[in-house]
C-alpha cells in the first residue's frame, strides 16, 4: 500500500511512500521550513520533527 503525502498550504506533493515515520517527517520538515517557513512552531526540531506536529500541515491519501 502506498501513500502520497501532499503539503495542504500549497497541494504539491512531496512524496508517495509505504511507511510514514521519521525520515518521511523531516522530508515534510524541510518543505515548510522552505516554502512556508511562517506555519511550523519555532521550537520544532528538525532531526526529530514530530509526526503530531507535521501531520496538520499534510494531506495523506492512498494511491
Amino acid at each position: 500500500m502506498t501513500y502520497a503525502v501532499e503539503c495542504v498550504h500549497c497541494q504539491e506533493t512531496l512524496l508517495a511512500t509505504a511507511r510514514i515515520g521519521d525520515a518521511e517527517a523531516r522530508t515534510v520538515a524541510e518543505h515548510l521550513d522552505t516554502h512556508h517557513p511562517t506555519v511550523l512552531d519555532t521550537a520544532v526540531d528538525f532531526d526529530d520533527p514530530g509526526l503530531a506536529e507535521i501531520f496538520r500541515h499534510v494531506r495523506v491519501t492512498h494511491r
